[in-house]
């Protein structure tokens, strides 16, 4: 076996969830009207059907003494003219500004899929500018796009949640406050993880929800524990004795791994956060819970969440779940979209033309 199910669960985890925090931006532009002398506030941008050419400006924004990098790709219009905007919240993990992701629990993609580049271009040729950066767990050892320092990370380990959540409101800051962008019109778009954050962060439009449940996250990692020992367990039908015996090898330190979690759940629920579990200590887990309950008080009837029929990272009750949790949002199942946000109905190596459609149709229209 390539990897062990519970090493995987690892490596998405590293790099999690949320809490407020008033930040300060500074965003560079090589856009002509980045700055204006008193400028005169441009009409809005109305467009419907419309597909524009696409431009792209670096700019870097500050957040609890980190600087960050990202991209903003807008459509290419009369200057005079300003644009709604969204910002992509990432999933779990030390992810670039363009989500470059080939795998999650039951899935493994031919190639690393551009995502949020992707998507951020779909979105950009519609009238919006997108803001899409490197998360701060993105630090030089992580995948190749990462070059942040480690301190970045290790800086706010320990309240984790936080500091994510407080990077999320620094760019919807940064792309607010850039002249063609109308700030009172930034929504988010959060995927796994970052929707949890978008529920939590300040100041948003619209908020729409991809491959999320309302689960708490050391929860989830138990669920995805039990998922992924289940199918270990279904795979050793049929196999010789030399791969039965590797398979329940594997299946035996996943059992003991789920069990430990357990524990360190108990733990962290009842207060005591010493230690450290996955790779990531108790008090940044506990930071997590406390985002996940904020989310939970902020999720509204006026938000948008879409499930996928093969998300095997959720729960498989995970619409229950949200139709039951108070100001249940409006709900989307498409059934052949996976975590890694590409559809196995259709062409796996490209983002879901169908989520594409469905997250537009949302900011274009959101009653």
């Amino acid at each position: 076996m390539k990897k062990s199910y519970f090493f995987f669960i690892a490596i998405f985890w590293l790099g999690c969830a949320s809490t407020s925090s008033n930040t300060k931006t500074e965003s560079k532009s090589t856009e002509p009207n980045a700055q204006v002398e008193n400028p005169e506030v441009p009409e809005t941008l109305e467009s419907e059907d419309e597909v524009f050419a696409v431009e792209e400006t670096e700019i870097s924004f500050s957040s609890l003494g980190a600087e960050l990098k990202g991209t903003i790709l807008k459509p290419k219009i009369d200057a005079n003219l300003r644009v709604p905007g969204v910002v992509i919240a990432h999933d779990f993990g030390p992810l670039g500004r363009d989500g470059r992701i080939q795998g999650a629990l039951g899935i493994q993609l031919p190639m690393e899929v551009p995502v949020y580049r992707s998507l951020a271009e779909s979105i950009a040729e519609r009238g919006f500018a997108v803001l899409i950066y490197d998360k701060r767990t993105c630090v030089v050892g992580g995948p190749g796009q990462c070059d942040y320092p480690r301190s970045h990370l290790d800086d706010v380990e320990s309240k984790l949640g936080d500091a994510l959540l407080a990077d999320l409101n620094a760019a919807v800051g940064a792309l607010g406050s850039q002249i063609d962008v109308d700030q009172s019109a930034v929504s988010i778009v959060g995927h796994g993880q970052g929707a949890e954050l978008a529920l939590a962060a300040t100041g948003a439009k619209e908020r729409i929800l991809v491959g999320w449940a309302p689960v708490a996250p050391m929860k989830l990692v138990e669920l995805q524990l039990a998922w992924s020992l289940a199918e270990l367990e279904k795979s050793v039908a049929g196999r010789n004795d030399a791969e039965t015996d590797q398979i329940n090898r594997v299946i035996e330190q996943l059992k003991t791994q789920l069990e430990a979690w357990k524990v360190a759940e108990s733990k962290v629920s009842t207060g005591d956060t010493s230690g450290d579990f996955m790779g990531v200590s108790g008090k940044a887990w506990a930071s997590l819970e406390t985002v996940h309950q904020n989310a939970l008080l902020a999720i509204s009837a006026d938000d948008l969440a879409v499930i996928g029929g093969k998300d095997f990272d959720l729960p498989a009750d995970a619409e229950e779940k949200l139709r039951n949790v108070k100001n249940a949002p409006e709900i989307v199942i498409i059934e052949g979209l996976t975590h890694p946000l590409v559809d196995l109905d259709q062409d796996p190596t490209v983002l879901s033309e169908a989520l594409v459609d469905i997250i537009i149709q949302k900011l274009k229209d959101p009653n």
